[in-house]
């Protein structure tokens, strides 16, 4: 028997296997769950083998981060129709969804890590989405909120503009907040959950500020329209939006011209 042999053999069978585990459990990590709706300026893709630059159209996938430069913005359009714009300096981390149909989510979790957001819920059960940030949990029930996460001084702000939703204290399910009004704000630390009513309680802070009133960025879409807009011609501009792909100028709604986004103030004080 050729011993040298049937050793070859069996190193090049164990590579093989390696090289094919490897090939399904990167596609299991890259599982495709959404896409770019819209990129303004500096927008990356942080994936388990790569960080790459990600423009309109393009997919986002299962266990990526995807950051916001200082002078940018983007709106990702999950298969559910759920909607999540980001502000200028943000990160999200996209690490858990299990679908429990074609384009519907059992489980969805967003972990917002920095920046401004506003959340739209899509077709999914209002129970499988959870939002997370470094000092709060979001419970949503059919819902649009405005978030801000102030990594600094480790603080979240939650402004709802429709729905209801709850927000509680990492750590502490006892500790929580219910929001039922449009224009009420929760505001969480490490120590404290409080909440308040109108635009005392937001410190002056909106998601539409953040972003230049950009429509693009504030009005929910589909993921099928959202995906026919990807496949629009290279260097398209957007719907509505002039020929260098800025938002229209008409009507108060502007993309900031040179990218220059208005910066969030100081968080509110505690109630």
């Amino acid at each position: 028997m050729d011993v040298r042999g049937v050793t070859v053999g069996i190193r090049k069978g164990c590579l093989a296997g390696i090289i094919a585990f490897s090939g399904i459990t990167l596609a299991r990590a890259e599982e495709l769950i959404g896409v770019a709706a819209v990129v303004r300026n500096e927008v990356d893709q942080s994936l388990p083998t790569r960080v790459i630059r990600i423009n309109a159209g393009e997919n986002i996938s299962r266990d990526e981060v995807v950051k916001t430069g200082p002078d940018s913005a983007a709106k990702l359009v999950f298969s559910d129709d759920t909607n999540l714009s980001m502000g200028p300096g943000s990160t999200v981390t996209l690490n858990k969804f299990v679908y429990s149909g074609a384009s519907r989510y059992e489980k969805a979790t967003f972990q917002l890590v920095k920046g401004a957001f506003r959340f739209t819920t899509g077709a999914s059960d209002k129970r499988a989405y959870e939002i997370q940030t470094p000092t709060a949990t979001i419970g949503v029930r059919g819902t649009v909120l405005d978030i801000r996460v102030d990594a600094n001084v480790s603080g979240t702000l939650v402004v709802l503009q429709e729905g209801a939703a709850s927000v509680c204290m990492v750590g502490n399910a006892a500790r929580c907040k219910q929001l039922t009004e449009v224009g009420q704000t929760a505001t969480v630390s490490s120590q404290s959950v409080s909440t308040s009513l109108g635009a005392e309680g937001s410190g002056g802070w909106s998601f539409s500020n953040s972003v230049g009133e950009d429509p693009s960025l504030l009005q929910p879409i589909s993921f099928a329209e959202a995906m026919l807009n990807g496949n629009a011609p290279q260097g398209a501009a957007p719907s509505g939006a002039g020929p260098s792909g800025a938002a229209p100028t008409s009507g108060g709604s502007v993309f900031p011209p040179g990218g220059a986004f208005p910066q969030p103030g100081p968080p509110p004080s505690k109630n």
